[in-house]
């Protein structure tokens, strides 16, 4: 049961990894936050699989307190979904990761419905901004599962949408660990997801 009412939090943050499903987290990535305010602002993907993401500053203002993400995902034109997110940025050796976390009100209506057994996961990306370009990319819990280091990292698998997903359940001093070692590793990541900044008219 519990393993059921995982998987939808982990469904609901699977089409952040476009045509495939990233690796979600059970433990969060962020240990300290760090700021950009150049990615507040609307973002989209192109088509079939078109991501939409309006970020906006943290209600405080300051560095620590989770950016707002409002989310909707059309494929080929149709509505998949639509989330809202709290985003956080943190650098673990040089390189910037994105971690994702359902927001309160979305955490508290599955609690509404499901009570404790609702277990919420984070979705952390790697991601690179270049001015208007933002480019993010998903963890591959399956090459985690074959690669040398299995065993060092906690992981295990979910059903979700008739499928199962890998879930990194390790805690987050060895996230960081694992991302500190192999963030720069391609093949540990899936193919990158490239938002596009969405100008206003009459703007440039």
């Amino acid at each position: 049961m519990i393993q059921r009412l995982l998987g939808i939090t982990v469904a609901a943050l699977c089409a952040l990894g476009g045509a495939g499903c990233g690796s979600p987290f059970l433990h969060p990535a962020a240990s300290a936050s760090t700021s950009d305010p150049g990615l507040i602002g609307e973002w989209a993907t192109a088509e079939p699989m078109e991501i939409r993401a309006s970020i906006a500053p943290p209600l405080s203002g300051s560095t620590g307190t989770a950016y707002a993400v409002a989310l909707t995902v059309h494929e080929h034109g149709e509505f998949k979904t639509a989330l809202n997110l709290d985003l956080m940025l943190t650098e673990i050796n040089g390189d910037r990761y994105m971690d994702l976390f359902l927001s309160r009100p979305e955490r508290d209506k599955l609690v509404g419905a499901y009570g404790f057994l609702v277990v919420p996961v984070h979705q952390v990306m790697k991601a690179v901004r270049d001015g208007d370009t933002l480019k993010v990319w998903s963890f591959r819990g399956d090459w985690l599962e074959n690669h040398t280091t299995r065993g060092l990292f906690a992981h295990d698998r979910v059903t979700v949408g008739g499928g199962e997903v890998p879930l990194v359940t390790a805690p987050m001093e060895r996230i960081r660990e694992l991302l500190a070692r192999h963030g720069g590793d391609p093949a540990a990541f899936g193919d990158p997801i490239v938002l596009q900044r969405v100008h206003a008219a009459g703007s440039k």
